[in-house]
């Protein structure tokens, strides 16, 4: 008895019924692969935009600290100037989500820089999401919603002190 070998005619759509079961798979995988790298992208720019702030904030003279705040704002101007750079870092993102990026900038932990006094540490948090604009849903029904949230902080000794 002789094996038969199939005919070219018979396998001849065997690949495209296979890539037809399989690319769902890849194209999810895709945009996974797509969204985390996304994701880190982000996170990277946030901790470099608030570590460049904190920077700032702590190269400041003890003269520039104790300015106060101008306008009935909570920060003094060298505050304002480092919560700036912290928001046009990460403004070329557009990071889109639920809410628009939170940028804290504190000294001595809990207090605001309002010139009251020289801090012996400054801080610099950031806080916004990142939106999932490859598949929304899937990410929704993974994490109950459509975007994943990063929060970064830097905090450094004041070298003013």
């Amino acid at each position: 008895m002789k094996a038969s070998i199939p005919s070219s005619a018979s396998s001849r759509g065997v690949a495209a019924v296979e890539l037809a079961l399989w690319l769902p798979f890849l194209v999810l995988l895709l945009g996974a692969g797509l969204f985390l790298a996304r994701f880190f992208w982000h996170y990277t720019v946030a901790q470099k935009a608030a570590h460049d702030a904190a920077r700032f904030l702590a190269a400041a003279t003890v003269t520039e600290m104790r300015v106060p705040p101008v306008g009935g704002g909570a920060d003094n101007p060298v505050a304002a100037i480092a919560r700036k750079i912290a928001n046009d870092e990460i403004a070329e993102l557009r990071p889109g989500g639920l809410y628009s990026p939170q940028i804290n900038v504190v000294c001595d932990v809990f207090y605001p820089c309002a010139g009251q006094f020289v801090p012996k540490k400054v801080s610099v948090s950031i806080e916004m999401s990142v939106t999932d604009i490859f598949f929304p849903n899937l990410t929704y029904g993974l994490f109950n919603t459509d975007s994943l949230l990063i929060q970064t902080a830097v905090t450094t000794n004041y070298v003013g002190d």
